[in-house]
């Protein structure tokens, strides 16, 4: 299997597939505009509760 995300969603489209998510640290900044840089949408925030 590819190593990385952006050698995967090629590789995703070959297998089927329509769509890549990604959740990743809030405080990786440089990460974020790296995603975004390479066609990721923010679309959404996940939420977690610690019990």
């Amino acid at each position: 299997m590819p190593p990385t995300t952006f050698v995967i969603a090629p590789w995703t489209r070959e297998q089927g597939c329509n769509a890549v998510h990604l959740d990743s640290g809030y405080q990786r900044h440089a990460a974020y505009r790296l995603y975004l840089n390479k066609g990721f949408v923010l679309s959404s925030h996940h939420l977690a509760l610690k019990l």
